[in-house]
Parts: C-alpha cells; structure tokens; sequence
C-alpha cells in the first residue's frame, strides 16, 4: 500500500469520525441517559463495527481486482433489483384484510 494511498484513509476516516452524525447523537443520547461506561461501551461497538465495514470494503476491492468485475456487476445487479423490490413492497397499499365490525 502506497504512502499517499495510506494517507487518504486514514484523511477519509478521520473526516467521517470527526463530523457530527447520527453515531454523535446516539452517544449524547446514551451518554445523558445511562452514562459515561455506556457510552464508552457504545463508541467501542461503533469503533469496531467500522473498522470491520473498513476491513470488508478493501477485501471487496481487493476481490475485484483479484478476481475481476463480472462477479461484482452480477452481484450489483442482484442488490438493485432487490433494493427495487423492497421500494416497490413500501410503496404498494396495504395487503392486509380489512375486517368490518
């Protein structure tokens, strides 16, 4: 890995750490209600849960460079028509019964 490749990582997750969002909230949230642990608690979850979504993004890009693009466009193509079912299941009425007293 190249220093300046290096270098906008670590520029990128600093960013996306330091501005306020809705992880800050929660913490404010936690930290108001059932403490500094639980909110200590609450940032190390975050903390891990982003360095693993970290670790799974560059074995993805990693894979397609490895393995080529046909997988991840057939894997893409899956994912939209699966995100366009689930906007078509939210925007379609209500299948459920109505019952008349």
């Amino acid at each position: 890995m190249t220093q300046t490749l290096l270098f906008g990582a670590f520029l990128a997750a600093l960013l996306y750490v330091l501005i306020p969002g809705p992880a800050f909230l929660a913490l404010l949230g936690i930290g108001a209600g059932q403490g500094r642990k639980a909110g200590a608690m609450f940032m190390g979850g975050h903390l891990a849960g982003d360095l693993l979504w970290s670790a799974l993004a560059l074995v993805a890009i990693v894979g397609a460079k490895t393995i080529g693009s046909t997988v991840f466009d057939v894997l893409g193509l899956f994912c939209g028509f699966y995100l366009a079912w689930i906007g078509w299941n939210a925007s379609a009425p209500s299948r459920v019964e109505k019952t008349s007293p």
